[in-house]
Parts: structure tokens; C-alpha cells; sequence
């Protein structure tokens, strides 16, 4: 069985882009040396054939996906109803139909990008099923609803208990579930019971991300960095987290630091930072992120809600720029404190290892020297690769039904 059906919210085409676009890209284009897959996205593409070739694939089938007001109705089934929201809004029964017709000339292995694209394998003739978790989707949802107020905490709330029903239910249709990190395998299974997960790292592209020599980069004195959509909800916290509290604890211990933000949709908070101090500069998205690391004294990765591994630690890793961060953004990525990375959960610690970094220059060039050779060694996609090539052969030999009893 060499046919892999691979179903995506979203086209995971340039890899440019959010943390779960970019790892689709890679293992996409990874697995579709060995295998021919069929990719079904809900998104726009506008040249098929030339996306196809791009990612090696046999063929891309696709649908518009819902823009302003046509959410709205997806919101609305979801209160009055039991499922998730993010399910009934990236359903199309068309796509579905489509699906449906790719499986039925012979049994096929189907990977679905998410659990909310759970009601797509109805009546699909799916041989083996595996779900590609870019997170513990349910676990991240209860973390926003703790940080929420009003009647915002108790919409998070009902979602998150409809996504983890969710996960349960798929849990019993799946022959696998991918995980970036044990403990987001730790945490699936907190939640669904003992299933069978295989640990895909996220990875890095170590020769686009390699270090500039440093003859040729004008490094930045003092100068942080962060890096990461912030339409995504735990990078949107961490800045907002750095622009209300922790900014301040930074510049009060050393007057000379300056950040530079980079990425989409920076919030309201760091935005009015930045008109108010020059020392902030907000970039917004960039189409190359490796100018604005170069430059930088240390990379500052302030998460603090989240689940998966930080793609943008990888890339900075990768391009042997120092890293202050706290435990969270590191959850996954086997980093030990004061050989990787320095770890600060908290302003004063954020502001004492930066010190140190200052102070200790070569403490700065070995923490950048033992990332890079870590994530070469671990987290390069080519490496990744290889072992989910091998996993999917083993699997494809083996026949198990995986059939949904969804209704749309």
C-alpha cells in the first residue's frame, strides 16, 4: 500500500509561515519520496500542478475555505450543538466527496493533519488511519480558558471538553497518533487512554538556518529577538506577557536592550510599547527571518501556554544564536539548562541570564555552539524523515480497518 491520502486545513505551501504549515510542508515532502501521496486541503491554491511539484506530490485537491461571515454559521451549530467549532468550520462536503472517491478504487493509508478533520474519513475505505497531532489540541484550549475572564473562560471551557470527546473518539478509529514530543504524548494520552503514539519531532532545515560567519554580520549589541505568528494564541501571550511585565524588568536592569518582534498580528499591547519606546521594533511578518536573528545578541522566547515544540527555537538554534527561554518553550526538545540554553521563567531571571550572556562571552558562543550541533543531530528534517519513512512502511504491511461512524 503506497497511496497515502493526507488531509490539511490549510496548504502547507510555502513553507513560510505558522509553526503546523511549516512542519506539513517538511513532512509531507519527506514522506512523498517514498510514498504517493494525495493531498486534500482547505485553501486556495492557485496552481496545482506547480504546488504539486513543489511538494512531490501525485495531486492536490482543494476548497475554498470560509472567510468572514461564512464563520459564522460554523459558531452557531457548534453553541447549539455538540462538536467542536473548529470541526464544523473546516468541513466541506465536497472535499469529503472527493475523499470518499480517491479511497474507493483500493484501501489506502490516510493521515489527517488534526482531529477536528475527524469527519472526513466517513465512509472513506481507509485501510490504516493515523492523526497528526501539531498539539494536544484539548490541552491547549483548558490553558486559554484558565487565562480568560467572563463569559470567554466558559466558551474556551465548553470547546476544550468537546475537543478532548473529540479526541476520544477518533482515539478508537486510529491506528496511530503522531506526537511531536513525549510529553505531548503524555498528555494525549491523559486524555484519551492508552493509544498508540509514534513521536514525529518537529524539525529544522539546518542549511537554510546555518550561522552567518561573523565577519559578515553586523551584530546588534544588546539586541533580542523573538520570532512567531502571533495569531497563534501562546505567542500572542508571550509578547503581550513581555510588553505589560517583563519589558520593564529588562530595561530597568540594563537601559541598553533593545527587542525586535517579528511576526503577524502583533498585539495591541506591544504595538503601543513600540510608539512609546524605540527600542522596541515590531516587524510584523517577514518573508526571511534570518537577517533579524543574525543580528541579535540573544533570542528571547518568553512562552508560557502552549503544548507542541517551538519551531522558531529550532530555527534560532539552527542559527546559532544564543537562547534565553523559559522551560515551556523548551518542552520537548531535550535541551539542558547551561549547555543549550539558559532556562528564566520569569523577569529577574530573563534579566540575569542576559547578563551572564553579556558577562560571559564565551558562556554566549558555546550555548550557541552545542544548540546547532543538537539540532543537527536531532531535529534536522532529513533525519526525521528517514525514521518516518521507515515507520510508514512497516505500517502500511499491516491491514487494520480504521472506519468513521461521524455524522458531518
Amino acid at each position: 500500500m503506497n497511496k497515502i491520502l493526507w488531509v490539511c486545513h490549510f496548504l502547507p505551501y510555502p513553507s513560510t509561515g505558522h509553526g503546523a504549515l511549516q512542519r506539513t510542508h517538511h513532512l509531507v515532502r519527506q514522506v512523498a519520496k517514498s510514498f504517493d501521496v494525495h493531498l486534500f486541503v482547505v485553501d486556495e491554491v492557485e496552481d496545482h500542478e506547480a504546488v504539486s511539484a513543489a511538494l512531490g506530490v501525485k495531486s492536490i485537491s482543494s476548497i475554498k475555505p470560509r472567510t468572514g461571515l461564512d464563520k459564522v454559521l460554523p459558531m452557531c451549530r457548534s453553541l447549539l450543538g455538540k462538536s467542536t467549532y473548529w470541526e464544523r468550520l473546516f468541513y466541506h462536503e465536497a472535499l469529503h466527496a472527493q475523499i470518499v472517491s480517491a479511497a474507493a478504487v483500493e484501501p489506502c493509508l490516510v493521515i489527517l493533519d488534526t482531529a477536528f478533520l475527524a469527519p472526513y474519513v466517513k465512509h472513506v475505505n481507509c485501510q490504516t488511519l493515523i492523526v497528526n497531532h501539531h498539539n494536544v489540541e484539548s490541552a491547549l484550549l483548558a490553558q486559554r480558558a484558565s487565562r480568560q475572564g467572563g463569559a470567554l473562560t466558559a466558551l474556551f471551557d465548553a470547546q476544550a471538553t468537546r475537543t478532548a470527546a473529540l479526541e476520544i473518539e477518533i482515539s478508537k478509529l486510529a491506528a496511530h497518533h503522531w506526537v511531536v514530543s513525549l510529553e505531548d504524548s503524555m498528555r494525549l494520552r491523559s486524555v484519551v487512554g492508552d493509544v498508540q503514539t509514534f513521536i514525529v519531532p518537529n524539525g529544522v532545515d539546518v542549511e537554510y538556518f546555518s550561522p552567518e560567519p561573523r565577519a559578515t554580520v553586523s551584530q546588534i549589541p544588546n539586541s533580542l529577538v523573538f520570532a512567531g505568528g502571533m495569531d497563534w494564541y501562546p505567542n500572542r501571550d508571550a509578547i503581550k506577557w513581555l510588553a505589560e511585565e517583563l519589558w520593564e524588568t529588562l530595561v530597568n536592569a540594563n537601559p541598553e536592550h533593545s527587542m525586535t518582534i517579528v511576526g503577524k498580528s502583533p498585539p495591541t499591547e506591544v504595538l503601543q510599547l513600540a510608539r512609546t519606546d524605540a527600542r522596541i521594533e515590531v516587524a510584523g511578518f517577514v518573508p526571511d527571518v534570518r537577517p533579524f536573528i543574525h543580528r541579535a545578541f540573544a533570542y528571547l522566547c518568553p512562552i508560557r501556554q502552549g503544548g507542541g515544540t517551538r519551531l522558531k527555537v529550532l530555527d534560532a538554534l539552527a542559527l546559532g544564536c544564543p537562547l534565553v527561554a523559559t522551560g515551556l518553550a523548551v518542552d520537548g526538545l531535550q535541551l539542558k539548562d547551561e549547555v543549550h540554553f539558559l532556562r528564566a521563567d520569569d523577569g529577574d531571571s530573563m534579566a540575569n541570564a542576559l547578563e551572564r550572556l553579556e558577562r560571559e562571552p564565551e558562556l554566549a558562543r558555546e550555548l550557541a555552539r552545542n544548540g546547532r550541533n543538537h539540532v543537527i543531530e536531532h531535529f534536522s528534517w532529513d533525519y526525521i524523515g528517514s525514521i518516518l519513512v521507515d515507520f510508514l512502511s512497516k505500517s502500511s504491511s499491516a491491514e487494520r480497518t480504521a472506519r468513521s461512524k461521524f455524522s458531518a
